[in-house]
């Protein structure tokens, strides 16, 4: 027991000090196929590049494509739970689709939107002020706001309103607002695969060495250069620290170069499959298979240890980036013991066997220490249910009296039911739309005792239990 101990504890220590590392984390919202205003012809393609490029940077990206307004709400709360966890981190949104302003405040407009005037605005659109006010309360170091929004909205009933988005007022602290253009202007959609703004913004952000400030001092510069300063954005700053959106590591004492070389205006989408650790799903099921080593049972006084093949099918819920809860049902089979007794001439041997199913309650921490990386520990009660009578083969040989008897026996009326408790602790690797899963168990039940003619069966424990499977997340 002790060899595995120090075998887990060798295992899981290199990757300890990765867990204080710097979170970085971005919603990336595109909206091009409007059910009621027609179609923009860049906004995917500007969300799928812009998703790539920020996953190159480090950043655990959640994508939304033509968002309904549900789904864009859901995905600004969860960029603020998982900012709220740590001070330190970093927060990105991106969104690129329809947006205006009526009466002072900012709309943005879901996909599946049908606003019959702006008096509906409220119910059916998402205000970009509320948005704010909800990244705030995460009390992280940076959010870095950027709305490519402001295209020509076309319902009828926009054409008396400004055009473009307003200014941005009560900006929270440490935030970077960026906006394609200047207040009460519309904004280029490009020639080409992106629209103008996002093209010259990932051209920047794959610039190595740039401060966040520097990025979008660039990309307004560009813009501005690109169309003949019919189309320049606007930056609101609230920001006055010093922050790199990649790995900052030695580029504060690199040099800047007054004009960055020549590099594409576009990065090619990357396979979602293979980028990282699928952190933005709130659920998952998954299937593990293993084996339960050393099950433990105690029989008329007598201890024995056998291995038992163990399956498991469970589902999980999380609450926050950290925290979940995971429940699920787990079948033994091959539970039980083996005893001889050899005395002179009479030798004897009693094998019982068994099949238990588990239903665990656990919660669970889930650690990122890498893109391509989880540690998830957790813990909590288990329940078990002994599913099948046991099934006791006794053999008598008594060599003296040439007497040799085999009884196969099947024995009810035991306890069926106990209550226990599994901790373990597990790593993940991104695979697909989930993660291939390594987990180590201990767990313990209590079986009340419970007289019958094999004997007592009292305990039961699994010393550990170890698991291979795959989740699945949506």
């Amino acid at each position: 027991m002790c060899f595995k101990k120090a075998f887990l504890f060798c295992l899981l220590l290199p990757l300890v000090p990765a867990l204080w590392a710097q979170q970085k984390y971005a919603l990336v919202i595109g909206n091009g196929n409007y059910t009621s205003f027609g179609s923009l012809a860049n906004t995917i393609n500007d969300a799928n590049d812009m998703t790539a490029a920020l996953e190159t940077l480090g950043f655990t990206v959640d994508k939304i494509l033509d968002g309904n307004r549900a789904q864009m709400i859901e995905g600004v709360t969860r960029l603020r739970n998982r900012l709220s966890v740590s001070s330190n981190s970093y927060g990105f949104v991106f969104y690129a689709g329809h947006g205006l302003q009526y009466n002072g405040v900012n709309y943005l407009i879901p996909a599946n939107a049908d606003i019959p005037n702006a008096n509906y605005l409220g119910d059916m659109a998402i205000s970009v002020q509320s948005m704010l006010a909800e990244l705030n309360e995460a009390g992280n170091a940076l959010n870095v706001v950027v709305l490519d929004a402001c295209r020509d909205f076309p319902a009828v009933w926009s054409r008396s309103m400004n055009r473009g988005l307003g200014v941005i007022t009560n900006q929270p602290a440490d935030s970077i607002i960026v906006f394609a253009t200047s207040a009460g202007s519309t904004a280029s959609d490009g020639t080409g695969r992106n629209g103008l703004f996002t093209s010259q913004l990932l051209k920047n952000l794959a610039i190595p060495s740039l401060e966040v400030v520097e990025v979008f001092r660039r990309t307004g510069a560009d813009v501005s250069e690109a169309s003949n300063r019919q189309q320049i954005p606007a930056v609101y700053n609230q920001f006055f620290g010093i922050a790199y959106l990649g790995e900052a590591g030695a580029r504060a004492a690199e040099s800047i170069p007054l004009q960055p070389p020549p590099a594409k205006t576009q990065v090619e989408p990357a396979a979602r499959s293979n980028q990282g650790i699928n952190k933005e799903s709130v659920y998952a099921i998954g299937l593990q298979a293993g084996i339960q080593i050393s099950s433990f049972v105690s029989i008329s006084d007598t201890d024995s240890r056998t291995n038992a093949f163990y399956i498991s099918l469970f589902g999980s819920y999380r609450f926050t980036s950290l925290l979940s809860l995971q429940t699920g049902l787990g079948i033994s089979f091959d539970n039980g013991a083996n005893y001889n007794y050899n005395a002179g001439n009479v030798k004897e041997s009693n094998e019982a066997r068994f099949t238990v199913l588990d239903i665990p309650l656990l919660a669970a921490v889930t650690f990122y220490p890498a893109q391509n990386l989880l540690i998830r520990v957790k813990g909590g009660p288990l329940f078990s249910f002994v599913l099948t009578d046991i099934k006791n083969k006794y053999t008598y040989t008594d060599q003296v009296t040439s007497y040799d008897q085999t009884d196969n026996i099947e024995v009810s009326g035991i306890n069926r039911f106990s209550i226990g408790f599994l901790v373990g602790a597990g790593i993940g690797y991104p695979l697909g739309p989930g993660n291939l899963v390594l987990d180590i168990q201990f767990f313990a039940n209590y079986l009340q005792k419970n007289g019958t003619n094999l004997g007592r069966l009292t305990d039961h424990f699994g010393l550990p239990l170890i698991l291979v499977g795959y989740e699945y997340r949506f």
